[in-house]
C-alpha cells in the first residue's frame, strides 16, 4: 500500500493514538458519566446544625410565663375599668349620727321661752347657761360660752359664735358657725350651712 496513501496516513494515526490512551474510548451516555476526576473541587454541602431543642424548650417555657403575667394583670384592669365606667363610684359625707345634746333638749312647755318674731333680731350671750328660744322667721345669734340652747321654730339664719355652746334647732334657712368648739344640730330644713371658726360642727339630727 503507498505510504503517501492520506487515507492510510489517518488510520496510522489514529491507531497509535488510541494505543498511547490505552485503546479506544467507548461512547458512554451523558447520565451515566463518572463524577469528577481525582483531585478537582466538589461543592461542599452546607453546614447545617441541629437545632437545639432545649433551647426551644426555654424560649417557649418564658413565652408561657410572660403571658401568664400579662392575664394576671390585665383581666383585673379590664374589670376595673368596666366598674368604674358603669358603675361610677360617687364619695358622699356621711354624717355622724345624730346624738342629743345635753341640756339642749326642746321642752312642751314653751310659755317662759324667749321669743323674737318676723324679720326680728336677737342675741343671747350668757355664760354656762340653758334657755329656749322661740324664733319665727327672725335672725337669732347664740354667743357666749358653755351655752345649751334650743331653737324652736323657723328660723330665717341662725348664728352660733363663743365657744362650747350647744344649739339643737327645729328648721333654719341658713346656719353660720364662728368661734369654737360649738356645735348645731337641725331636725328639718335644708339650710345653707357656713362653718367658721375652729372646730365648729353642724349636722342635721
Amino acid at each position: 500500500m503507498d505510504s503517501d496513501d492520506p487515507e492510510q496516513r489517518i488510520r496510522e494515526l489514529e491507531r497509535r493514538l488510541a494505543d498511547a490512551k490505552g485503546g479506544p474510548r467507548e461512547n458512554v451516555p451523558a447520565g451515566n458519566e463518572a463524577g469528577p476526576a481525582p483531585g478537582a473541587w466538589a461543592p461542599q454541602p452546607p453546614n447545617v446544625n441541629p437545632p437545639n431543642y432545649e433551647l426551644l424548650r426555654r424560649q417557649m417555657s418564658r413565652r408561657r410565663r410572660l403571658s401568664s403575667m400579662w392575664g394576671i394583670f390585665l383581666v383585673p384592669g379590664i374589670l376595673l375599668v368596666a366598674i368604674l365606667v358603669f358603675h361610677p363610684y360617687r364619695a358622699e359625707q356621711h354624717s355622724p349620727p345624730a346624738t342629743a345634746l345635753p341640756g339642749a333638749e326642746p321642752t312642751a312647755d314653751l310659755s317662759g321661752a324667749l321669743t323674737v318674731g318676723p324679720g326680728g333680731n336677737l342675741t343671747e350671750e350668757p355664760s354656762s347657761a340653758t334657755f329656749t328660744v322661740v324664733c319665727d322667721r327672725a335672725e337669732l345669734t347664740v354667743a357666749g360660752n358653755g351655752n345649751s340652747a334650743y331653737v324652736a321654730g323657723h328660723c330665717a339664719h341662725l348664728i352660733v359664735r363663743g365657744s362650747r355652746n350647744k344649739v339643737v334647732a327645729d328648721n333654719a334657712d341658713a346656719i353660720d358657725t364662728d368661734g369654737s368648739a360649738n356645735q348645731v344640730i337641725y331636725h328639718g330644713g335644708a339650710p345653707q350651712i357656713s362653718v367658721g371658726g375652729t372646730g365648729n360642727i353642724v349636722r342635721k339630727g
